[in-house]
């Protein structure tokens, strides 16, 4: 009986009221933080996020991107990641999805889809991995991506975001959101299945097209082997912490058994970059907010990447990682 009257007058999880009492986004705050980390007019902003981090924010994320378009202005674009679906594009594919860009909806977090119906939102062409983009340049980064043959490769909107040096920015989410256009300049090891396959898609003008692209494998090349010690194996660990480990992670990674190493290369790793990359943090609320240069993050992963690969190549065979996986002697 009490617990029926509890959810008729509160009906909420507990968390919906301490948001509501105790984290209540105060607007100003968070554009300074924001423009701490370098959120600035006429950038290009390349930001993937998890947008309830941030606690309770009045009207919500269509607030949110207004005021990220009044920081950056006219000249500035805001990208983001569109993607029908989540979890593994292999599974994904198998379905034969057909992706609408007009309206088929992005299952990649709220801010996306808020996006993408935005006035004056574009988003492009791809059966699998499309963006949305809100701004002056945002013709040209969605232009064009039905007619490359792999998801992020040359041509592509990720491509063009590390062309133009946008700023990379990360709203409390962990993942180096350009992972898999590091992984096809590399080239990645395992990185796609044999065959690619044909797919329909419908751009922002009702065209149709057929669009052939090739497929990334499942959890595979999510497995990078990280140098530890002179002369040691390596680690197996995450591409998602490479090349900037995200602070969240630090101490997930810390209080996992056998990953001080590695954590201590991720941490190289991001000390060498910083610097180059101008790489800032800053906090709101719970939410940790981080960003840096898709540029020089991106020159300075694949140098890292191919280094670390031809020294472990052997590591790599696509038989060894399967059964790795599978019996859990490879986590990751």
């Amino acid at each position: 009986m009490i617990k029926r009257l509890v959810k008729a007058f509160l009906p909420h999880q507990s968390r919906y009221y301490r948001d509501r009492l105790l984290r209540r986004v105060n607007e100003r705050r968070l554009a300074a933080c924001l423009e701490e980390v370098g959120v600035a007019a006429g950038r290009i902003v390349y930001l993937q996020s998890a947008f309830g981090s941030l606690g309770y924010y009045p009207d919500g994320p269509r607030r949110f991107l207004r005021m990220l378009q009044r920081i950056v202005g006219p000249a500035g674009t805001i990208v983001m990641p569109s993607f029908p679906f989540g979890g593994a594009m292999e599974d994904f594919v198998a379905t034969r999805p057909v992706f609408d860009a007009r309206s088929t909806p992005s299952r990649v977090g709220l801010l996306p889809e808020v996006a993408r119906l935005l006035p004056g939102a574009l988003r492009s062409c791809h059966p699998t991995h499309p963006v949305v983009a809100v701004g002056a340049a945002a013709g040209d980064i969605v232009a064009n991506h039905e007619r490359c043959d792999s998801p992020q490769g040359e041509g592509s909107p990720f491509a063009k975001v590390v062309a133009a040096d946008a700023l990379v920015l990360r709203l409390d989410t962990p993942a180096y959101p350009l992972c898999h256009r590091l992984q096809e300049c590399v080239p990645w090891p395992n990185l796609f299945l044999d065959e690619p396959v044909a797919l329909e898609c419908i751009d922002l003008h009702g065209r149709a097209h057929r669009v052939t692209t090739r497929v990334y494998r499942k959890r595979i090349p999510f497995v990078m082997f990280y140098p530890v010690a002179a002369g040691a194996a390596p680690v197996a660990g995450n591409i998602i912490d490479f090349p900037v480990v995200f602070p969240a992670r630090e101490a997930a990674l810390g209080s996992e058994g056998g990953k001080a190493a590695l954590l201590e290369t991720l941490r190289d790793y991001r000390a060498r970059l910083a610097p180059r990359a101008e790489w800032r943090t800053a906090r709101y609320n719970d939410a940790v907010i981080d960003a840096f240069s898709a540029r020089e993050s991106m020159a300075f992963a694949e140098h890292e990447a191919r280094r670390t690969i031809h020294a472990f190549q052997s590591h790599y065979a696509l038989a060894s990682l399967e059964s790795g996986l599978e019996q859990q002697r490879i986590v990751i």
